[in-house]
């Protein structure tokens, strides 16, 4: 989410600390990494698998050791979302092996793999493999939108390590799904689907008034001499 991604950037300027201190990001790009890291040498021993890609205009650092986009974790920390980004700037946690949430489950997680196996826009198919209850996270940005089903059954999806996404794998799951959709969207739809009907009914309710119109004006008019006799 971009109040959440600017949020990182901000939170680094005021604790003096830079924005690569926050892990399992597979890029940072910004015009600001040209004043930052231009002027001194990146620190090899701090930052041992950053490695630069890019630096005409914008500059682009890759970390070598991302940890890919969907991950399973077996522990989890609670934490409040101030908290999760003091902690997770300051000492820097493995996060392939634990997730940052406000509220964990009191059963016991285990671990095990997932990988992306469907891709679509607005859709996501992610094969799991674990033998109990887990927590799945994935690196796309948290927004309010996500909605996720596990062997088609829907399960909680909450913000994760502060700005990703989190998913709560009940035991013996196969599959998850997640779908995104805007917050408003169905609001919306639902809105234009009750405009529709009110048109066609004041359609209908028009087309019928003015054919009732018609049957009262040709049961009004009398009937000529001529009309009669050609009746008989």
């Amino acid at each position: 989410e971009a109040s959440h991604t600017t949020e990182i950037a901000t939170y680094s300027q005021r604790t003096n600390s830079d924005i690569l201190q926050f892990p399992n990001g597979r890029q940072v790009i910004s015009s600001l990494a040209v004043d930052v890291f231009e002027k001194k040498t990146i620190d090899r021993e701090r930052y041992p698998s950053l490695q630069k890609v890019r630096s005409q205009g914008i500059s682009i650092y890759e970390n070598l050791d991302y940890a890919g986009r969907v991950h399973i974790t077996p522990n989890c920390i609670e934490r409040t979302e101030n908290e999760m980004l003091s902690e997770i700037s300051a000492k820097r946690p493995d996060l392939t092996q634990s997730v940052f949430r406000e509220t964990c489950p009191s059963k016991e997680l285990s671990g095990g793999i997932a990988r992306i196996v469907n891709e679509q826009p607005g859709r996501l198919g992610i094969a799991v493999d674990t033998e109990g209850a887990t927590i799945l996270v994935l690196g796309d940005n948290y927004t309010k939108g996500w909605r996720a089903y596990a062997d088609g059954n829907p399960t909680t999806v909450f913000r994760a390590n502060y700005n990703f996404i989190g998913v709560d794998v009940p035991a013996g799951t196969e599959r998850i799904v997640l779908r995104y959709a805007p917050a408003g969207l169905w609001p919306a739809f639902w809105v234009a689907c009750t405009v529709w009907i009110l048109l066609i009914l004041c359609f209908v309710y028009l087309a019928g008034l003015r054919i009732w119109l018609w049957v009262q004006k040709i049961r009004k008019t009398p009937i000529s001499a001529t009309r009669i006799r050609a009746l008989k």
